[in-house]
């Protein structure tokens, strides 16, 4: 683990926004394209939201609403409604 007091931090983050000045973006237009990449800090273990320890996680679910449309869905009374 990497410690850093107060004056260093201020120090690599000044360095990092000078060279992203002086380098005027040079390697954001490597980072351009048609690929949406959404991350988490959670193993999916099956890419099928409704079997398993899939259908009862709410932090995986979060993510299966990510990739997935939902064709029914509930207000916060619990009632149905069209999916979002």
């Amino acid at each position: 683990m990497i410690k850093l007091n107060r004056r260093e931090t201020l120090a690599l983050g000044g360095g990092t926004f000078l060279s992203e000045l002086l380098l005027g973006g040079a390697f954001a237009s490597a980072q351009t394209s048609d690929t949406l990449t959404i991350a988490y800090n959670v193993n999916l273990p099956s890419f099928d939201p409704t079997v398993g320890p899939s259908a009862v996680n709410p932090t995986i679910q979060a993510i299966y609403r990510a990739i997935y449309d939902q064709y029914v869905g509930q207000n916060p009374t619990f009632l149905s409604r069209p999916g979002f």
